[in-house]
């Protein structure tokens, strides 16, 4: 690369990680109700979607850089398209195998807990719904031959059913369900798995998944790293 091309690619980094922070912020402050209802669940799955496939697609194709010295072809993040948690499997995959940064007891926790929490998959599953086609799911039922559309199919109502779910695996549920702070409980399980999502994505730049050059970005990040884990699902920082 010239100098010219090395300078608007560090340029596009910078903007790009940006964007999806905010994004993904926005849409994680959203799903705690700040007022008697939460914000349209529509707009903050939109934010949500399309926050993490930026952070996501962003962060394989740094690392693919540091892990393979070169930049991945436009083929390699199209067979993802907008499969988030396809693409969440595939970035794992591809930074497991930096010693330097999976050395770390807290990193490994980390794409443990990508891997095996059924909670944040599920979730995962329905943010990729979402981008794939689920979004269009009420306008595809009012067109000739829509049928009426899919109630159950609407990523919003999956959303709201895996929301219930996690709050109901609370050893506290009962109590919780029949008061008013049963809808803000269901969202902080949530929001603390999308937190927790967001903050291992963010380590992968400044813990060593992509080189040296990661850890540049530390300000950006910082509003990810910052949340401890006691604090996910309770505090949700704005940029």
């Amino acid at each position: 690369m010239t100098q010219a091309e090395t300078i608007r690619a560090s340029l596009a980094v910078v903007e790009e990680l940006d964007s999806a922070i905010e994004m993904t912020v926005a849409g994680m402050s959203a799903l705690i109700p700040t007022g008697a209802r939460r914000a349209d669940l529509d707009a903050t799955l939109q934010h949500l979607a399309s926050g993490f496939e930026r952070f996501g697609k962003l962060t394989y194709i740094e690392a693919y850089r540091y892990t393979k010295h070169e930049r991945p072809g436009g083929s390699v993040l199209k067979r993802h398209r907008h499969d988030i948690l396809g693409l969440i499997d595939a970035l794992v995959g591809l930074v497991e195998g930096t010693s330097d940064y999976t050395i770390r007891p807290a990193v490994r926790e980390d794409l443990e807990f990508i891997r095996s929490d059924q909670g944040l998959r599920d979730l995962l599953g329905v943010l990729s719904h979402f981008g794939q086609r689920g979004r269009y799911s009420r306008i595809d039922g009012l067109v000739a031959g829509g049928g009426g559309g899919d109630v159950e199919s609407e990523p919003s109502r999956q959303w709201d059913e895996i929301e219930l779910r996690l709050m109901m695996s609370r050893t506290d549920w009962e109590e919780v369900i029949a008061t008013s702070e049963a809808e803000r409980a269901g969202a902080r399980e949530v929001v603390g798995r999308l937190q927790r999502l967001a903050r291992a994505i963010a380590r992968m730049w400044t813990l060593g998944a992509l080189g040296e050059g990661g850890s540049v970005h530390y300000g950006m990040l910082a509003v990810l790293l910052g949340v401890r884990d006691e604090q996910l699902g309770l505090v949700v920082p704005s940029r």
